[in-house]
């Protein structure tokens, strides 16, 4: 009888230990594959904004009413867009443009960053350098806040461009999305681990 509970024993903490990694593991993926999710679908966007606005910066200066309209039109509207269990209720996306030294020549958020210097910032940086250009900055200098996720891309010829198209969302979007997976994650395996558990018992 004392070799079979010591053999339960052990099997329960193998069993116990195993799910604890798997459930690590999945904990640890849940935030980079939402991550980068969201980086793909941000890449698109800016290409093809990036396209809309070629034209208008062909002449080193951005007519960008029709852009800035459609982004107060979008960020204006109400809508209730049920993904999966999330329930998204408002457009989460800006954007801003760049000439071609890094100077911020439009921003869909009230035009806050119009006339700044970007040059430094990696998004601006290795997109005029003919490089994949992103980055990812906190909200606030104390980094106590979520980060914004930058995307850009070229605007005019990529290995030479005469402007650059930055689209840019806060994490703040995607953290629901993140804590329901990962309450799923936990969920299941409670469930899971908790009926073996109960059957050796």
């Amino acid at each position: 009888m004392r070799f079979t509970r010591v053999t339960l024993f052990f099997i329960a903490f193998i069993i116990a230990l195993g799910f604890y990694q798997l459930e690590r593991h999945f904990l640890a993926e849940v935030e980079p594959q939402t991550f980068q999710a969201t980086e793909e679908m941000m890449v698109d966007t800016a290409n093809v904004l990036a396209e809309l606005v070629a034209d208008d910066l062909g002449d080193g200066k951005l007519d960008a009413t029709l852009l800035r309209q459609a982004f107060d039109k979008a960020h204006a509207r109400q809508f209730e867009a049920r993904i999966f269990d999330h329930v998204k209720r408002k457009v989460g996306i800006n954007a801003y443009v760049t000439d071609s030294k890094g100077i911020v020549i439009f921003d869909t958020e009230r035009g806050e960053r119009e006339g700044q210097d970007f040059s430094r910032w990696d998004d601006v940086r290795l997109t005029l350098a003919g490089s994949y250009g992103a980055r990812s900055t906190h909200e606030s200098p104390d980094k106590s806040t979520p980060s914004v996720f930058h995307v850009a891309a070229p605007i005019g010829d990529p290995k030479a461009p005469i402007g650059v198209l930055t689209v840019y969302k806060s994490e703040r979007d995607m953290i629901p999305i993140v804590s329901q997976r990962r309450r799923i994650i936990f969920i299941a395996c409670g469930l899971i681990g908790g009926g073996i558990a109960f059957l050796i018992g």
